[in-house]
């Protein structure tokens, strides 16, 4: 109770401090930090990992070029490992770097439609600025999977169907940057997030 009333009170002056700016300097909010959003699941696709009622629900918009995506996916991951039972996380992919960022985000769907899509995110990851449209296919060898049942996923409608709709709900959302992080329906950072841990262990 006190853990709720406290971070009751918090938000409440955290929105008056927002409004104040706004007001002062004619801020403009993306994606509102103080407004609960509800971020569906995918209904081509969901790649979401955890139990799927943990008590800290994590929704992420983030794009496989993106450095601070990459810093943000090995943090979230430690903390996975950590706390197994109290975190789920369901990814979205917002490619807005490049083109290619999008062909990554496709192979994703497809990689976790073979249920390696954590090997795949950290190969990715890892090999920033070093894949490219040529070489992807061939070094996706040392990650264990069925090439045949990939080049055939890659073919299919899914992934294309799939990135529609996580691109189409991040505009809906008014996300314009990456990693954009979801806890529990609030916009959030990793120390959002570990503070949400620190109420309930």
């Amino acid at each position: 109770v006190k853990n709720k009333l406290n971070s009751d009170k918090f938000l409440y002056y955290k929105q008056l401090l927002v409004k104040d700016l706004k007001r002062k300097y004619d801020l403009k909010l993306s994606l509102n930090d103080l407004t609960k959003v509800t971020v569906q699941k995918n209904k081509f696709h969901d790649i979401s990992f955890g139990e799927k009622n943990a008590a800290i629900q994590v929704a992420v918009f983030s794009d496989y070029q993106c450095s601070h995506c990459k810093t943000f996916h090995e943090e979230l991951e430690k903390r996975m490992q950590q706390y197994p039972n109290q975190i789920r996380v369901q990814y979205h992919h917002f490619p807005i770097i490049n083109a290619f960022s999008k062909n990554l985000a496709i192979y994703g769907y497809c990689m976790n439609d073979q249920g390696r899509y954590k090997e795949y995110s950290e190969f990715v990851y890892n090999n920033q600025g070093k894949l490219n449209y040529n070489n992807l296919t061939t070094n996706l060898a040392t990650i264990s999977h069925d090439n045949i049942k990939l080049t055939s996923c890659l073919k299919s409608s899914m992934p294309t169907l799939a990135l529609d709709k996580d691109i189409e709900q991040a505009t809906s959302l008014n996300v314009n940057s990456t990693p954009k992080v979801i806890v529990n329906g609030y916009v959030s950072t990793l120390m959002d997030l570990d503070a949400e841990l620190k109420k309930i262990n």
